[in-house]
């Protein structure tokens, strides 16, 4: 498929994150050619993204943006948040996150044995419309 077909490409490539330029990317694998895949269909769901606005979507994305924080009271300083974080954006003192540095991998929610490293919606709005959409559907 083309990237300007898979939105989630488009809108990476509008924001700079990844390689985009099949020409620099390598494919490694023990064949001489990238192999096809026969009868491959695309979803009936597909549809052409042609007619999408990337912009708008970028902006919806980043509306309902996650983003780690860490919970002081239910920290024990264990620190691995702070050893996982491969961007190292967590200070190993004051455990604050430096949101410019933190790439969002959210390795130091996955880790933290104590659940001290809770996701919170960067957006106070986004945060409140899914807390309804929860309380709809539990």
């Amino acid at each position: 498929m083309e990237i300007e077909k898979v939105a989630v490409l488009t809108a990476a490539r509008l924001r700079k994150i990844g390689e985009s330029k099949l020409e620099n990317i390598t494919i490694d694998g023990d064949y001489d050619d990238v192999p096809e895949l026969d009868n491959f269909k695309l979803p009936k769901r597909y549809k052409s993204s042609k007619k999408l606005n990337f912009k708008v979507l970028i902006r919806i994305i980043d509306f309902f943006k996650t983003v780690p924080r860490i919970n002081r009271k239910k920290c024990r300083n264990c620190n691995v948040c702070v050893e996982s974080c491969p961007a190292s954006a967590i200070n190993e003192e004051t455990k604050q996150i430096d949101y410019k540095v933190c790439i969002e991998c959210l390795c130091c929610h996955e880790l933290c044995m104590y659940k001290a490293v809770e996701l919170k919606k960067k957006n106070f709005f986004a945060g409140l419309i899914a807390d309804l959409s929860l309380r709809r559907y539990s």
